[in-house]
């Protein structure tokens, strides 16, 4: 039951909150401010990494590497976005 949890469901389900949804969201509050897509890209990289970490907050050091593998799913979900090759189901098998 715990592997099929964190192993198979996590990915699914942290994934589309995390990136997908988040990255709905955030364009959504940003459609009208103007900046670079570098800027934004990063704005959205960070914020969304540390809604990931503060789900995982089982202590500082787990919560530190939860943004940092937060921080690698973020830029690959928009990796993947930009080179139209599936970024959802991308970052499932990258997470």
């Amino acid at each position: 039951e715990e592997f099929i949890i964190t192993v198979l469901l996590a990915p699914i389900f942290e994934t589309l909150f995390f990136q997908f949804y988040s990255y709905k969201f955030f364009q959504y509050l940003i459609k009208d401010i103007r900046l670079e897509d570098k800027t934004k890209e990063c704005i959205f990289i960070i914020c969304s990494s540390l809604l990931f970490s503060a789900m995982h907050s089982y202590n500082w050091l787990y919560r530190v590497s939860a943004f940092l593998g937060g921080v690698t799913l973020n830029y690959s979900y928009l990796y993947f976005k930009k080179a139209k090759y599936y970024p959802y189901l991308s970052v499932v098998l990258i997470h």
